[in-house]
């Protein structure tokens, strides 16, 4: 008996991998585009925090709170438009069983100047409930003044 050796190839594992380059490609675009804004704002960014996360939208506010960029994974995550988010405060994404409480905790987290992580009720543009865990973290001039916040967002079970 003659056995004839040809290699298999799994079609799966090679859209995984294929999918996991393109991830990383556009991670490291969406990475490329926020040092660029951040040298031209003067803001302080270490892009290393962008490195190796797993998190699904990127939203950049000013220091007022509103909203001047977003990746197209938020999009994905929430079923918003970035064309939708930009000028809006990040606040539109809660809704009715948002608790205060969590509002109050991030409000007052913002204000201390430092990076954290917050849990709170989000909403999509469908309606639905979603628990997002957000990563934030001040971006600050020369003087160490904030001037806008970066947050790492990923939804949660």
């Amino acid at each position: 008996m003659k056995i004839s050796s040809v290699p298999l190839m799994c079609w799966d594992i090679i859209a995984m991998d294929q999918t996991w380059l393109t991830q990383k490609t556009q991670r490291q675009k969406e990475k490329e585009a926020l040092l660029d804004l951040s040298k031209k704002m003067r803001w302080l960014l270490d892009g290393s925090i962008l490195d190796d996360n797993d998190s699904q939208a990127l939203v950049l506010t000013d220091s007022q709170k509103h909203i001047i960029w977003v990746n197209d994974g938020f999009k994905l995550m929430t079923g918003y438009s970035k064309k939708f988010a930009i000028g809006k405060n990040p606040k539109f994404l809660q809704g009715i069983d948002t608790l205060d409480s969590s509002r109050n905790s991030l409000r007052d987290k913002l204000k201390s100047g430092k990076p954290f992580s917050e849990q709170i009720l989000n909403y999509k543009k469908d309606g639905s409930a979603y628990m997002c865990e957000i990563t934030i973290y001040p971006l600050l001039n020369e003087h160490h003044e904030t001037k806008a916040f970066l947050a790492l967002e990923k939804e949660i079970q």
